[in-house]
């Protein structure tokens, strides 16, 4: 392979990795937006209404998990903008 080749393919498999991980993101924001609804309606419907706090934890659950494939994000569209340069 040239090396305009390897250029290329590698161009192409970081732009599948940002895809990837934009659909993680969004399947990550769903995720968190359910499982908070499920906790609320539950937490109402029985008698354990303080249930409805731990929603707190749910949710920095789910923000720690969407900062970890944030950062992949930013660091591939990093390594994608090098290629955008040449």
């Amino acid at each position: 392979m040239t090396k305009e080749e390897i250029l290329i393919k590698d161009y192409e498999v970081t732009q599948a990795f940002i895809d990837k991980i934009d659909g993680f993101l969004f399947w990550i924001r769903n995720w968190a937006i359910v499982s908070s609804s499920a906790v609320i309606v539950y937490s109402l419907t029985s008698e354990y209404r303080y249930i409805v706090f731990s929603n707190f934890l749910i949710v920095l659950g789910f923000l720690f998990v969407e900062l970890i494939q944030k950062s992949f994000h930013e660091d591939a569209m990093k390594h994608s903008k090098k290629f955008e340069r040449i």
